[in-house]
Formats: structure tokens, sequence, C-alpha cells
């Protein structure tokens, strides 16, 4: 599936005399299936690619600052788990228990 979106400048305003850039993109079908999770309503797709690639941003910032390791590991959890078909709802607790460690999350997952 090929999916073209427009994206504005870094500045976050377009100015007259500017040129949008205009990229094509290809997802495969985890990818697709993201694209729709994160839909809001009436959403279009470059506004969904858009923040996603600014939380991806974000992400690479926030994971040099508090450690790579427990951020990376729950992201990891997390994508095993809906690969192998459970619900986001089972993959927050069992996150909450792993990472934060407290006795109410681990009776939730276990």
């Amino acid at each position: 599936m090929a999916v073209d979106f427009l994206a504005s400048s870094s500045s976050g305003v377009q100015r007259k005399d500017e040129t949008v850039p205009s990229i094509q993109v290809t997802l495969g079908d985890e990818g697709y299936r993201a694209l729709c999770r994160l839909r809001r309503d009436e959403e279009q797709d470059s506004e969904i690619m858009e923040r996603a690639l600014i939380l991806l941003d974000t992400y690479s910032v926030v994971s040099k600052a508090l450690g790579r390791n427990s951020l990376v590991k729950a992201v990891n959890v997390v994508h095993q788990m809906r690969s192998a078909g459970y619900s986001d709802e089972w993959a927050t607790a069992l996150c909450r228990a792993l990472f934060r460690r407290r006795e109410k999350d681990l009776r939730k997952a276990f």
C-alpha cells in the first residue's frame, strides 16, 4: 500500500512562498495496522504520519535522558504481545507489572 502525505515546515507553519515537501511511503501490514490504531476522528494519513514521526523523534530524546533499557524493553514487550494477538490492555497491564513493580500491577497482570 502506498500512502502520499504532505509535511509542514520545521517551524510548524507553512509560509506562502514555501513549497511543502511531498513524500511517498509504502507500509507493510503491521505498519498499516499501526496507522489505523493511531487514527483519530477524520484525521488524514499525513497527520497521523507526522504525529508518529514527532513521537519517534521525542522517544529518541527521552530514551537518551532516562536510559534506553527499560524504554526499549517496554516497546519490545508491546510489539511482541501485539504480534501474538494480545490486546493493548493486556500489554499495558504486563508493562506496568514488569516495569513499575507495584503489587497492584502484578496482581492485574498475573
